[in-house]
């Protein structure tokens, strides 16, 4: 969703074809969702047909479209209310590739989840986070090469 002030709130379309995919969630995100869903269900029974039924996941109390603002919104709230690091919303989207590559996940399944058009992509914009996977593969090689000498 995006608003501006000549056209109001609206739709976009994906940037690109790797844009549109799908992303596997963990169990834990599901159980997450599910309590959500839980609580709209609540609403929507106490306010009945004033309910507004938007066909997306995160709406208003009042199950409205929410506006493109407000996860950001939310999350400079979360920052204040535990005093933590400035991070933009996006910013969020770094912090969660950088994870999965600290994590030893491989490149290309990064890559892909992102969707980036390439790895080379995804080694050029975190190269700096496969430093260390780079240094593994140094010592690998150093442990096949004693064994083979």
């Amino acid at each position: 969703m995006q608003y501006t002030k000549e056209l109001g709130i609206f739709e976009k379309t994906t940037k690109t074809q790797t844009s549109d995919r799908i992303i596997y969630l963990s169990n834990k995100t599901i159980e997450i969702l599910k309590a959500y869903q839980k609580e709209q269900l609540e609403n929507k029974l106490k306010l009945g047909s004033k309910w507004e039924n938007s066909k997306r996941i995160f709406t208003t109390i009042v199950g409205g479209d929410m506006h493109p603002d407000t996860p950001s919104q939310i999350l400079e709230k979360i920052i204040k209310k535990y005093n933590l690091k400035r991070i933009s919303f996006h910013g969020l989207r770094h912090t969660s590739i950088s994870l999965q590559i600290s994590s030893g996940i491989q490149a290309q399944i990064i890559s892909k989840r992102a969707g980036h058009s390439s790895v080379s992509t995804t080694h050029s914009v975190y190269s700096h986070f496969f430093d260390n996977e780079f240094k593994e593969v140094a010592s690998a090689m150093n442990n096949i090469l004693s064994v083979n000498s």
